[in-house]
């Protein structure tokens, strides 16, 4: 895993990602979780003992009560059950680098970090094989399994589970932890407000297309230890609400709308 420090503003978080030589698949960008390790998904978490064991009956219960679910498809499924809010070994990836950086530069976050896969051609995932075979983490975009224009820019990790390890799930840090497929931005704490500020002062607008408002703002007041932090972030939503359209020179590239996933575990 690289790592990136030294970042102080958005001009030199963009620069640095400019200087990345991307592989087919697109720069896929992910903030900080709320549990340690950052990059681990949610079933693989403490309170889920046995992995396999737990996603079978997710899926399997599923396929059993839900009446609208038309196919048995494993993919489709973890799909379902990660959109439902359900524990998955599926980890969701933004395309824009933008909407990462806010996120995570929110008070929530002790260390402020993003973190950058730029996976290669291999790790695409291969629809005919079933997720419980995988032996590496693998990448898909979301359209790709439930053919609905509206998931084309999402992207998800699948996580292996590690017979090696007790059948248990690597945090994504470990298990590329000698590869420059992961980065990871480290960004100055000093700077957490200034990078706000110049987003917003750069035009760049947080509208529906790319981030659902209301959903933020139960994400961004859902943690009481940061009460004093309500009125400002309820302001900064506001604003980024009323920015202009993302229209700017510098950042217009970056400017394009996406779908942003806000649930960091």
């Amino acid at each position: 895993m690289k790592i990136i420090k030294e970042i102080k503003s958005v001009n030199s978080y963009i620069n640095a990602i400019d200087d990345i030589q991307c592989s087919s698949i697109p720069l896929l960008f992910r903030g900080p979780s709320y549990n340690q390790p950052d990059l681990l998904p949610s079933i693989a978490r403490p309170e889920f003992i046995n992995i396999s064991m737990t996603e079978n009956e997710l899926l399997s219960s599923m396929v059993q009560y839900k009446d609208h679910v038309l196919t048995t498809n494993k993919w489709a499924l973890l799909c379902e059950a990660m959109d439902e809010g359900l524990p998955t070994r599926l980890m969701e990836w933004i395309e824009n680098p933008l909407v990462a950086l806010w996120l995570a530069c929110q008070p929530q976050h002790e260390n402020i970090v993003v973190y950058i896969l730029n996976p290669d051609q291999s790790r695409n995932v291969d629809m005919e094989m079933t997720p419980s075979i995988l032996n590496k983490t693998a990448v898909f975009r979301v359209s790709d399994i439930t053919f609905k224009d509206k998931d084309a820019q999402r992207w998800c990790t699948i996580h292996p589970i590690m017979k090696s390890i007790e059948n248990k799930i690597l945090p994504l840090e470990e298990e590329l932890i000698n590869s420059d497929e992961l980065i990871m931005i480290d960004i100055s704490n000093s700077s957490r407000v200034r990078i706000l500020d110049e987003l917003v002062d750069y035009g760049f607008k947080l509208n529906d297309d790319t981030v659902n408002l209301s959903t933020l703002t139960r994400f961004l007041i859902s943690n009481s230890k940061f009460e004093r932090f309500i009125d400002e972030r309820q302001e900064k939503i506001e604003r980024f609400n009323m920015a202009m359209s993302p229209s700017i020179k510098k950042l217009s590239q970056y400017s394009k709308q996406y779908h942003a996933d806000f649930d960091f575990d």
